[in-house]
């Protein structure tokens, strides 16, 4: 919860051109991916895929997809920034 309240944050501070939306964005992608490795590494310490049932579709599909995502926007953050210097 925490993390899509920083998500709705950066995204509001980005769209008002708040001068706290670059920082907010890094905050939200450094949490948020925190946040799912450990819950990922823990997922995998319990060995909870043979209780998902029908859910293993959130970890096949939609978790790589959140990976790729936290990367794309370090690379975006990284990129703006060493072009801004």
């Amino acid at each position: 919860m925490v993390i899509t309240v920083l998500a709705w944050l950066a995204l509001i501070a980005l769209r008002a051109g708040w001068r706290f939306a670059i920082p907010a964005v890094w905050l939200f992608n450094l949490v948020g991916l925190g946040d799912l490795l450990l819950n990922l590494g823990h997922g995998v310490r319990l060995q909870v895929a043979s209780q998902l049932g029908a859910a293993w579709f959130g970890p096949a599909f939609i978790v790589p997809g959140m990976l790729v995502i936290h990367v794309l926007v370090f690379v975006f953050l990284v990129r703006s920034k060493a072009g801004a210097v």
